[in-house]
């Protein structure tokens, strides 16, 4: 009869699996079994107090018959003194019985709050670390791109970063003798998909949309003009506040990214919508007044709670 050789199971690496698992989702645990044990701690000391009656009936019936023998005929050598002794020796032992009776409740609920207290404390430290990474990336970022710059020109930066390339186009033309011919153009144009994570469109979906794309872009060019001035007067902007202007849902990224004022180089920390962005045909189009929708893209927005 063969022998039945059954797969080694690695028990340590599994735990050692199992342990890691449970630190990433430590804080939900925490938060988890730290409701839960609010409510089980609720539930335990509704279950005391309805114990807590004959306890302080039994105190109650001491104290009076302590008060009792003090009055009657006969007890000179029990004094005032005593009796007051004797009635706080009584309430101690009640005060322990009421203790022992909650302590577990309070036990529970000791611990439910250690529990969603130290989910709070995991999760803070994880977005702080979270903050100085995406600070580093975004840094290094900068830092490339300024070498790019140095380098090779702002030109082939502003090209790679949105991705703009040439485009041929034929246009008639009518010289000065009349003829007509018709001659090649052509216009840098950029990738529309190459926008920032912040873009959004300004359309119906908008309250302060509307068809006309002369007042469309009278209304973003005066929003534009008034976050710079309160970029100036208040030294930060957060982007979720331009989007509850312009009547835009916000977003998590909006709550951390905006933008921080600096004097020494304002250009640099404007805020810009990128309406005039000339290498986008659909920008072309609603700055002529042909579109009334556009897609804005938030130029110099980053993150900048590590920065107020």
């Amino acid at each position: 009869m063969k022998k039945i050789q059954l797969p080694k199971v690695n028990l340590k690496g599994n735990m050692k699996r199992v342990a890691v698992k449970a630190k990433i989702k430590s804080p939900t645990i925490m938060i988890v079994g730290g409701i839960a044990g609010v409510v089980v701690g609720t539930v335990m000391a509704c279950k005391a107090t309805m114990k807590l009656k004959p306890i302080l009936d039994e105190n109650k019936e001491a104290v009076d018959d302590i008060h009792q023998y003090m009055n009657e005929d006969g007890s000179e050598e029990y004094t005032e003194k005593d009796a007051k002794k004797a009635v706080t020796i009584e309430h101690l032992k009640t005060a322990g019985k009421v203790v022992k009776l909650y302590a577990p409740a309070v036990a529970v609920e000791a611990v439910s709050i250690g529990c969603i207290v130290g989910s709070h404390k995991i999760l803070t430290k994880r977005n702080v670390g979270l903050a100085g990474a995406y600070a580093a990336v975004q840094k290094e970022f900068k830092d490339y791109r300024d070498r790019v710059v140095d380098r090779f020109g702002e030109d082939l930066d502003r090209e790679l970063k949105y991705n703009i390339s040439k485009a041929e186009y034929k246009e008639k033309e009518t010289d000065e003798s009349g003829k007509t011919k018709t001659v090649k153009k052509s216009v840098d144009v950029t990738d529309e998909n190459g926008c920032s994570g912040y873009a959004k469109f300004f359309d119906e979906a908008s309250r302060n949309w509307t068809k006309d794309p002369e007042h469309n872009k009278w209304f973003l060019n005066n929003a534009e003009r008034y976050f710079n001035d309160k970029l100036r007067i208040d030294k930060f902007v957060f982007l979720n506040d331009i989007y509850d202007y312009l009547d835009i849902p916000r977003t998590q990224q909006g709550q951390t990214d905006g933008w921080v004022y600096d004097a020494k180089n304002p250009e640099d920390s404007c805020i810009s919508f990128d309406i005039m962005n000339v290498h986008k045909e659909a920008n072309r189009r609603f700055v002529n007044g042909y579109e009334p929708v556009v897609l804005l893209d938030f130029k110099n927005c980053h993150y900048i709670l590590d920065q107020i």
